[in-house]
C-alpha cells in the first residue's frame, strides 16, 4: 500500500509520464514538462501557485480506505479555474477522473488528477500501464496488479450550442409566450366582464383555469377519491425508492456502512418500493376496465383507433419534452467530476441513439444495453397493456364468461413465463438480491424487470377488479369485509416476509424461492390493493379509506404523472453534479428525499401547466368532447384516470 500512497501523488505520476513517454512531440509531455519545471525552478511560489494548483486538485490517498473512502474526486473547481499564459503558451487545467481495481483490494477505486488540458484519459492510462509493468516485473508486488483501469475527463471547452438546443428553446419560448397570451386574454376578458368567440376559445389555455383544475379539491357523487390517495403515496414512495437507489451510486467517505446498509433488513422499506408500480398497474386495469364498461353499458360505440390515439396524444408530447430538455437543455445546466460520465451513459450519447424508441414505446425491448430516460420503461410497458386491453374488454362487455376466461387464461400465462424466466435464467424475483453479483442482478432489471411480459399479473387483476366493481355486487358485509381485511394484511406480509428474506446478510440464490416469490408477489401485492379499493367504493374501508380520501391527495394525484417523468431526470443531475464525496446515513438520505420530492413537485406542476394541461385541452377541441354530456364525461375519465406515472 505504501507504494500507491507514493505513486498515486500527481507529481509521482507527472514524473512517470516524463521519463516513460519521452515523447518531445507530444503536446501533452510538453506541457507536463512545463507545469513540472514551474514548480520545481520557479524563485517565487506566487509565479507558479496556478502550477500548485493542479497538484493540490489532485487526489491525495484519502484516508479511512477501510472504512470504504474508495473514491477521491479532488478540487474540480479548482482544477478547472487552472489557466497559465506564458511565452506563448497556454496551460488550462482539466480534470480526470480513473477508476481500478486491485488485485489485493477487487472494490473498485476512483481517483483524480488534473492535467494539462492537452491530456486526455489515453495518457493517464499510460501511466498506470507503466505502473503495472512496474508491479509485475516484482516479485513481492503482483498481488497489486491494476485491473479494469478506465479514464475519463471533462471537457475543457464550453459546451456547444447545437441545433437541437436551439430548436427546443425555440419551442419552449412559443409555448410560454403561447399560454402567456391566452392567460391575459382571459384575465382581461374576466376582468371587463366580456366574450368573444376566439376570446373564450384561447382562454381554454389559460395559466389560470389550467391551475385551478389542479388544486380543485371538491369531490363530486361519482368519483373515487380513494384512489387520489393511493396514487399519490404510491408516486412518493416511488420517489422515495428511486432518491435511494440514486444515492447509492454516489462517492461515499464510508462506503463500508453503506453496503452492510444494504445487506441488511434495515433497509427493506426501499427496497419495498418497486411495489408501488405494480400499484399503479392495478389502478390503471381498474380505472379502464371500469369507464369503458360503463361506456358501453351505455350504448356508445367503441372506436378502437380513437381509442388508441386519445392514449397516445395524451401521453407522448409530455415525453417529448422531457427527451429535448434532457437532451438539449440539462447538459449545460450542469458540471461537476461526474458531469460527463453521466451524459455520456445516461443521456447525450445514449438518447441520440435510442430516442426514437421512446416514441414507438418499445424503449423495454429495442437497446436495452444503453439507457435513455432509464424509468421511462413503465410507460412502455403500460402502453403495451392499453394496446392488449380491447381483447380483453370487448369480450367482458358483450360476453363476459368468455371474457373472464381470456383474462384468467392471460393471467396463467403471465404467471407460467414470470416462473420460467427466472428458473431458466437465474433472475431475481425482486429489484435487488443479496448474494448475487452485480452483473446479475443488472441482467434481471434488463431483460426480467423492466419488460411488459413479466408485469403484467397486477394489470390483469385491476381489469378484473374494474369488471367486479362494474357489475355492482350486493354480497359484502361486516363479516365479509373482516375476513378480506385480514387477508389483505397476509398479502402485504407475504410480500414484505420474501422481500426481507432476500436482504439478509446469510441468503444464499435459491431457484425453488425466486421462482415461487417472482410468480406470486406481485398478484398478491395486487390483490391488497385490490381489497382496499373494493372496500372503500363499496363502503368498508373505515379510516383507511377517511385517510386515502383527505382532499390535499387530489392535486399531488393529478400532478403524479408529470411527477413520474420529472423526478428520476432530476434526480440524475443532482446527484451527477456532486463535487465530494458525503457521508452516508439513513437520516441524510431521508433529508435528500425530502428536498428532491418538493423541490420535483414545483418542477411537475410547472410541467402540467406548459406541457400537459395544453394538450388535454386541445385533445378535446380536436374531437369535440362537450364537457356536459355524461358519456363524454366518462369517456374523460378514462384517459385522465388511467393515466398514471
Amino acid at each position: 500500500m505504501e507504494y500507491f500512497s507514493k505513486n498515486l501523488k500527481a507529481d509521482n505520476l507527472f514524473e512517470i509520464f516524463i521519463s516513460e513517454k519521452n515523447d518531445s512531440y507530444s503536446k501533452c509531455w510538453n506541457d507536463i514538462s512545463f507545469v513540472i519545471d514551474e514548480i520545481n525552478n520557479s524563485s517565487n511560489i506566487l509565479n507558479s501557485l496556478w502550477a500548485l494548483k493542479m497538484l493540490d486538485s489532485s487526489t491525495k490517498i484519502p484516508w479511512g480506505i477501510f472504512k470504504g473512502n474508495l473514491v477521491d474526486l479532488g478540487m474540480y473547481d479548482e482544477c478547472v479555474s487552472v489557466l497559465n499564459i506564458k511565452n506563448e503558451r497556454k496551460i488550462q487545467g482539466r480534470h480526470c477522473l480513473y477508476s481500478f481495481k486491485l488485485e489485493k483490494i477487487p472494490l473498485p477505486m476512483t481517483f483524480s488528477i488534473c492535467v494539462p488540458s492537452s491530456c486526455d484519459g489515453k495518457d493517464i492510462k499510460f501511466i498506470f500501464d507503466k505502473i503495472n509493468e512496474k508491479i509485475n516485473k516484482t516479485d513481492d508486488m503482483k498481488n497489486w496488479t491494476i485491473h479494469n483501469f478506465s479514464a475519463t475527463c471533462s471537457n475543457v471547452d464550453n459546451r456547444e450550442i447545437t441545433i437541437g438546443t436551439i430548436v427546443t428553446i425555440a419551442i419552449l419560448t412559443i409555448i410560454i409566450l403561447f399560454l402567456s397570451i391566452c392567460t391575459a386574454i382571459d384575465y382581461t376578458q374576466k376582468k371587463m366582464n366580456s366574450s368573444t368567440k376566439y376570446g373564450d376559445l384561447l382562454s381554454k389555455f389559460s395559466i389560470f383555469k389550467s391551475t385551478a383544475r389542479i388544486f380543485h379539491l371538491k369531490y363530486n357523487s361519482s368519483s373515487m377519491p380513494v384512489i387520489h390517495g393511493i396514487r399519490t403515496l404510491s408516486i412518493f414512495w416511488i420517489v422515495f425508492g428511486h432518491s435511494f437507489t440514486a444515492r447509492l451510486f454516489l462517492p461515499f467517505v464510508n462506503s463500508f456502512d453503506k453496503y452492510k446498509w444494504i445487506n441488511n433488513s434495515n433497509s427493506l422499506y426501499a427496497f419495498l418500493a418497486p411495489f408501488a408500480v405494480d400499484t399503479f398497474f392495478v389502478l390503471s386495469g381498474f380505472l379502464m376496465t371500469y369507464i369503458v364498461l360503463k361506456e358501453l353499458s351505455h350504448g356508445k360505440n367503441f372506436n378502437i383507433f380513437i381509442y388508441y390515439l386519445h392514449r397516445y396524444i395524451r401521453l407522448t408530447p409530455a415525453v417529448v419534452m422531457l427527451l429535448l430538455i434532457s437532451m438539449f437543455i440539462l447538459p449545460h445546466l450542469g458540471s461537476g467530476p461526474l458531469w460527463e460520465r453521466a451524459l455520456e451513459k445516461k443521456l447525450t450519447q445514449t438518447c441520440n441513439e435510442k430516442w426514437w424508441t421512446l416514441l414507438i414505446y418499445m424503449q423495454n425491448y429495442i437497446r436495452t444495453d444503453i439507457e435513455c430516460l432509464g424509468h421511462t420503461w413503465y410507460l412502455a410497458a403500460d402502453m403495451h397493456f392499453y394496446w392488449l386491453s380491447p381483447l380483453i374488454l370487448l369480450p367482458l362487455a358483450k360476453k363476459p364468461k368468455f371474457g373472464l376466461t381470456i383474462l384468467a387464461l392471460l393471467l396463467l400465462i403471465s404467471l407460467i413465463t414470470v416462473g420460467i424466466l427466472i428458473s431458466v435464467n437465474g433472475y431475481i424475483s425482486t429489484l435487488y438480491s443479496n448474494g448475487v453479483k452485480v452483473e446479475d442482478v443488472a441482467n434481471s432489471f434488463r431483460f426480467f424487470y423492466t419488460v411488459s411480459h413479466t408485469r403484467a399479473s397486477s394489470w390483469l387483476v385491476g381489469i378484473f377488479l374494474g369488471y367486479v366493481v362494474h357489475l355492482r355486487p350486493n354480497f359484502l358485509n361486516k363479516n365479509i369485509a373482516y375476513i378480506g381485511w385480514l387477508g389483505t394484511i397476509g398479502c402485504f406480509t407475504f410480500c414484505i416476509i420474501g422481500q426481507r428474506i432476500v436482504l439478509e446478510e446469510t441468503y444464499k440464490y435459491s431457484s425453488t424461492f425466486e421462482t415461487s416469490f417472482g410468480m406470486f408477489s406481485r398478484p398478491i401485492w395486487a390483490i391488497g390493493i385490490s381489497w382496499i379499493i373494493f372496500t372503500s367504493i363499496f363502503g368498508y374501508g373505515g379510516y383507511v379509506t377517511k385517510f386515502l380520501s383527505i382532499p390535499l391527495f387530489a392535486p399531488l394525484s393529478k400532478l403524479s404523472f408529470c411527477i413520474y417523468i420529472v423526478h428520476a431526470t432530476f434526480q440524475l443531475a443532482k446527484v451527477n453534479t456532486v463535487k465530494t464525496a458525503d457521508y452516508f446515513s439513513e437520516f441524510s438520505m431521508f433529508l435528500y428525499f425530502l428536498s428532491e420530492l418538493s423541490t420535483t413537485i414545483v418542477l411537475a406542476f410547472f410541467f402540467s401547466i406548459f406541457f400537459e394541461s395544453p394538450i388535454m385541452v386541445l385533445e378535446k377541441m380536436l374531437f369535440k368532447r362537450k364537457r356536459n354530456n355524461l358519456q363524454t364525461q366518462n369517456l374523460q375519465k378514462t384517459f385522465n384516470e388511467a393515466k398514471k406515472p
